[in-house]
Formats: structure tokens, sequence, C-alpha cells
């Protein structure tokens, strides 16, 4: 067999797609039998004399991406395209060839198909692991926990081209998930105000998946829910369509979730939200260690108010503040070492956070505990009226109070400067304060004695009480002996039973 012969043999053969055109009129001259199986041209008459267009690309007019002057000019050339009729992607071969004098325009197809999935899928997975990188790097690089936090988010967003990352804590205790940290894409509103304190129960489903699947992908609100139920009225609210999330564990608990909201890329891939979430979890975690440390730091243990270190932060701090006015309250506490005295620490302790709660509801977050029954408290931008309207309803709430009272100094400035010395000042004031509430409790105490004497003396008139009822005690400290034994047989000789304390 001659070679001529063996030719049309081996291109009908083969697996490629061939055809030749008249470069002038676009007419089919040929096809392979890949050609028109893939065209589903079962019969000649389906084919021969069409125009290309028509039958290749299923058009009635010539092709916007037509290479014929092309051909033309430079006699071939290759492309690549994706061919949506056949759901292909192809590797085009042109060239132009001279048949029984005509130019003829003759095309090679070769499927690229699988290798641009192959191809495809590795670019994918360097764009996850490049994504991943850049994760790992930006939490790890950021100076500020939270910034870097938000920084990650909007990294996985752009990877997913989604309208909203976010990150979900749960707070077993309370039986509650929060919304941490959120990113927006602009023209979303942010949701994280609204999210604080989420019944854990709407996520039960959520968490069955985490449990059983680790990872998931929610493609339709209509579908994955019930519409009457708790977890669709808050995702619908939100306008959220579809979602990606990821558990956050610790020890092997759910301690929240990593999630995305209405994604449009990479949705057929949860390698990155289940690759990010472990470096999430170990920043959460460092970013816990770092709050509870500044606690012991700056706050009092057991007032949850600024310490005496935190106090003397914020004193450098205010004299660098733009001038403004200042108020400034010295409080003390009345009575504690009595209290702690009569009834033990624990009611003492009692006393210092009530004392500490009632200043905090007045005060907010400029509350310090710089000794153990001393406060100090600021108020910044005030005017005179207004920092007396607070100190007035302190007084008034402390004297309302059953077992805790609070002496206090108080004073206002124009200007924030020289902070310190004035501190001094209210202290001072406070003193004077407490003197008063001492003069008055003693007043107070010597009328009580002095009715409870009287009331006595008539019991014992009236004969309504008699005097071996009365146990009398004296004090240790009647200078004689010689005295102190008149007196008791004296006593006892009235009929009052006598407990000598000596």
């Amino acid at each position: 067999m001659k070679s001529a012969q063996i030719a049309p043999i081996v291109i009908n053969e083969i697996d490629e797609m061939i055809y030749v055109s008249n470069i002038e009129t676009y007419e089919l001259i040929y096809m392979n039998r890949t050609a028109r199986e893939l065209l589903g041209c079962t019969q000649e008459s389906q084919w021969l004399g069409q125009p290309c267009y028509k039958v290749v690309r299923g058009r009635d007019t010539p092709c916007d991406f037509c290479t014929n002057e092309r051909l033309l000019k430079e006699g071939d050339c290759t492309w690549e395209q994706y061919y949506e009729k056949l759901g292909r992607h192809l590797y085009l071969k042109d060239k132009l060839i001279e048949l029984d004098g005509e130019n003829v325009r003759l095309e090679m197809a070769v499927d690229t198909t699988k290798m641009q999935r192959v191809s495809n899928e590795l670019k994918r997975k360097l764009l996850a692991e490049e994504t991943l990188i850049q994760c790992v790097s930006t939490l790890h690089q950021g100076e500020n926990s939270a910034t870097a936090i938000n920084q990650l988010l909007s990294i996985i967003a752009d990877y997913h081209q989604a309208g909203r990352s976010y990150i979900f804590e749960i707070d077993y205790e309370k039986n509650i998930v929060r919304n941490t940290y959120e990113w927006c894409r602009e023209g979303v509103e942010p949701q994280i105000a609204y999210l604080k304190e989420v019944p854990l129960s709407v996520i039960d489903r959520w968490m069955e998946q985490f449990e059983s699947q680790g990872e998931f992908y929610i493609t339709s609100l209509d579908e994955a829910m019930e519409y009457n139920s708790a977890e669709y009225e808050i995702l619908e609210k939100q306008r959220i369509e579809s979602l990606l999330a990821a558990p956050l564990r610790v020890d092997g608990q759910i301690t929240g979730f990593l999630g995305v909201d209405n994604p449009k890329q990479n949705t057929d891939t949860l390698v990155l939200l289940q690759s990010v979430a472990t470096f999430v979890v170990d920043d959460i975690q460092k970013r816990k260690i770092l709050e509870r440390l500044y606690e012991l730091s700056y706050q009092d243990r057991l007032t949850g108010v600024g310490n005496r270190h935190a106090y003397m932060e914020y004193l450098e701090a205010l004299e660098k503040k733009p001038k403004q006015s200042l108020g400034i309250v010295f409080a003390d506490i009345n009575g504690l070492k009595i209290a702690n005295d009569s009834y033990g620490h624990e009611y003492g302790d009692k006393m210092i956070k009530s004392a500490a709660r009632i200043l905090k509801n007045i005060f907010q977050e400029y509350v310090f505990r710089i000794g153990g029954d001393e406060f100090v408290a600021f108020s910044i931008g005030i005017t005179r009226e207004e920092f007396a309207r607070l100190t007035e309803r302190l007084r008034q709430i402390c004297g309302q109070s059953r077992n805790t009272t609070i002496s206090l100094g108080t004073i206002w400035l124009e200007e924030n400067r020289n902070v310190e010395e004035h501190v001094i000042q209210a202290d001072k004031l406070m003193y004077v304060d407490k003197q008063v509430y001492y003069d008055k409790c003693l007043k107070e105490r010597e009328e009580q004695e002095e009715n409870a004497a009287i009331k006595l003396q008539r019991m014992l008139k009236r004969q309504q009480i008699s005097p071996d009822q009365i146990q009398v005690r004296l004090p240790d400290n009647i200078p004689k002996e010689e005295t102190r034994e008149a007196l008791v047989r004296e006593l006892q000789g009235m009929g009052f039973v006598v407990e000598d304390f000596k």
C-alpha cells in the first residue's frame, strides 16, 4: 500500500479532530471520523459543503475569532480555546494549504481538557498553598493580634471571593457562641454587633456536621435548613445564600469556627479553611494568654477595676493628653477593718466589690483600686455642673446601701495638669468627709445608748424586767482593783448578774 493511500486512513483514525474548509467561502471540504462523531454528523450531507462556522461552531455568521485573515498573512497559527458546544478545552493548530489550486484551511484540534483540569488543579493547589503561607505569615508577623486576624480574614475572603469572613468562639459556660472577628467587603453590612450572644442551640446542626465531617459547604439556604428555624432566620436576615465553615478545636473540643459567606470561587475545596483553622486556634490561644497577663498586670483581681500599676500609668498618660477638664474622686470604704475583724475577710471582700461596682457604674472604665479600701476615679472632659451631679448621685447611692458606705473627696479641674498633686488634695478632703461620717456615727451611737439606758430604767421601775434577767459586763479598763471589786459587790447586791471581763 502506498503512502498516499495510508495517509487518509491514519488521519481518519487519530483521536484529534481535523477538518478542511475553503478559506474564501468557509465551505467544509473534509472532516475526519473523530470530528464527525464529536459534532454529531452521521450523514455526509450534514457537513459537506456547509459553512464551517455553522457545523463546527453552531453559528449563522462567521466567527469573530476566525483565523483566516491571519493565515493569509502568516501561513499558520496556534491558539487555545474553551469550546462551549463540546464542553472541552482545545489546543488548535491552523495551517494554510493549497488544494487543487485553491487556498484552504486545515485545522487540527487537540483535546486538552484532561490536561487543563490537571493544570487547573495544580494551579489551585499552588494558589491555596501560597494563600496559606500568606495567612500564616500574616498571623506570625503581625504585632497586634486583632489586626493580624482581620488581615487573615481578608486574605481568606479574597481567595473565595466572599462578601464576609469571620470567626465565632463558643462559651460553654454561658451556652452561647460569639462573633469575635469579622471582615466585610465594601458594600457588605457588618454583622458582628448583632452576633455577640447567639444561643448555642441555633447551631446544633452545624455542631453535628463539624463532629461528623469537619468542614462543610451550604450551597443553598433554602435547601439546607427548615424555613421556620432560628438558624434560617439568622442567616436569612444577613442575606446569606451560601457559606463555607471549618471548626476550631482545642484538645479535640470544638471551641468555635471559621467561615465565609456567599463564596464565589474555590467552593469545591475546603483545604484552605481546614489548614488555616489550626493556626487561627494557636493565635486565639496566644491572645487569651496575653489578655490574662494584661489582667494580672493592670487589673485588680478582686474587683476587676484597674490596679495601682494601671493607675500610675494612667496618671502619666493624663499629663500627656491635650488640655481638658477633669473630675477626680478619692473614695475610701468606711468601717472595712471593723467588718473584717467582726465578720471575717469574706464579708469585707463583699464590701470592697460593692464599692467598686458602685464607682464603676458611674465612672465607667476610669476607676482604680490603689489600696485595700481606697479607690480613685476620673471623669474626663466634664463640666463642673456635670461632675457635681455625678458625685451627688454617688453619695445618694452610697447612702442607700445597706452594708457599704464610702467617704469621698472630690476635685474638679479646668485642665488635666499636676493631676497627682490634686489626687493628694482629694485624699485630704476624703479624710475630712470620713471624720464627719464617724462623728455622726458616734453621736448616733451615744443617742442609742442613752435611749437604751432610759428604757432600761423605766422597765426596772415598772417591774417589766427583774435585775437578775440583766447581765452586766464590766470593762477591763477600771483603774483600781478595789474600785472594781466594790462595783461588782454593789451590782450583785442589787440583784444584777455581773460578768467581770478581767
